[in-house]
């Protein structure tokens, strides 16, 4: 059995690296190549995994604190009965207090950054009527009985009047169960161009510089959104047509309408893709960022149906697909290797 004076004793400079590598790999902005130097670095001595480990448990104890680090201050009794505490952290050893208030500077850091995130966001944000975060859904009944389903991260902007019933969709996906109206045409703005339905429903979905217009049930007509075109696609049932701002829609495209928008239900179709097309995907549905490294990419295509509410276990059924492992560096930070 090993005893605690056989483990690995991290240096004051392998605690500051370790707490540097925390910080990057939890701002949200950390590459594959940084996973990868992480991974080098923690495997070059056994000191430097010891040192991130630490430092992640302190990173826990600060989390539990919050609600005791916010607000008022609790009276004297509260503060005794803490356990686990701010009381704690000298016992650790004379560097314990250096370590807690540079990862407490790190995590004000990260704030702001997410602050910047908050603030490139704030448009959208304003412009929104509802909006979903990332990995998360929603249903919402419309002023006119239709009801908008949300994927993850998305935001749509209404529009209803006595005349009209349009709805904006800001950026993700919504699919729309409308109710039948026929003096009142449901319209759904994306990307400059429109989607048109009586009573029917379908999915429209902004990602990047493309619209993709999707009939579930009925019949929806798409208007180009090229100036001076006027060219109009009307699509059925299983089919899809995409534009581009500034384009005319493309071909009409014969799709598994059902399993396209499986979201809904809670469900996500991966059929014939590259792991890391694959992997991308699912990422949508994950709070945090799920990296592939580099040499892992190859393989067949994978196809696989994914329950929403269990995604670590689809990934890690699409991994042991290539015969690879999962590693959770935090709840937000998932490596496949």
């Amino acid at each position: 059995m090993t005893s605690p004076r056989d483990q690995p004793v991290p240096s004051d400079a392998d605690i500051d690296a370790a707490s540097d590598w925390l910080l990057r790999l939890s701002s949200g902005s950390a590459s594959q190549g940084d996973v990868a130097a992480f991974r080098a670095w923690c495997d070059a001595d056994s000191r430097h995994a010891a040192a991130f480990a630490e430092v992640r448990q302190m990173w826990n104890d600060v989390e539990a604190l919050a609600p005791a680090m916010t607000g008022a201050a609790p009276s004297r009794p509260a503060a005794s009965r803490v356990t686990g505490g701010i009381a704690d952290f000298p016992r650790r050893g004379p560097r314990a207090v250096p370590r807690f208030r540079r990862l407490a500077a790190g995590l004000v850091a990260a704030g702001l950054a997410a602050l910047a995130v908050f603030a490139a966001d704030l448009p959208t944000r304003l412009r929104a009527d509802y909006r979903t975060a990332e990995g998360e859904r929603m249903s919402v009944n419309l002023p006119d009985g239709s009801t908008a389903h949300l994927n993850t991260g998305s935001a749509i902007s209404l529009a209803f009047s006595e005349d009209s019933r349009e709805v904006a969709l800001l950026r993700g996906e919504a699919l729309f169960e409308v109710s039948r109206d026929p003096a009142r045409p449901f319209r759904v703005t994306a990307l400059e161009g429109a989607a048109t339905a009586l009573g029917t429903v379908f999915a429209v979905q902004a990602r990047d510089d493309r619209a993709l217009v999707t009939v579930v049930e009925g019949r929806v007509g798409v208007v180009s959104p090229e100036p001076g075109s006027g060219k109009r696609a009307v699509l059925i049932r299983d089919q899809q047509v995409s534009y581009r701002a500034g384009q005319a829609p493309g071909p009409l495209r014969e799709v598994d309408a059902d399993k396209l928008t499986a979201w809904r239900r809670g469900v996500l179709f991966i059929e014939g893709l590259p792991l890391e097309a694959a992997l991308r995907e699912i990422d949508r549905y994950h709070p945090g960022r799920i990296f592939l490294l580099a040499g892992s990419e190859g393989g067949e295509p994978v196809s696989a149906r994914i329950a929403l509410d269990r995604i670590d276990s689809g990934i890690k059924a699409l991994a042991a697909t290539h015969g690879l492992s999962v590693t959770h560096l935090s709840d937000f930070i998932v490596v496949v290797r």
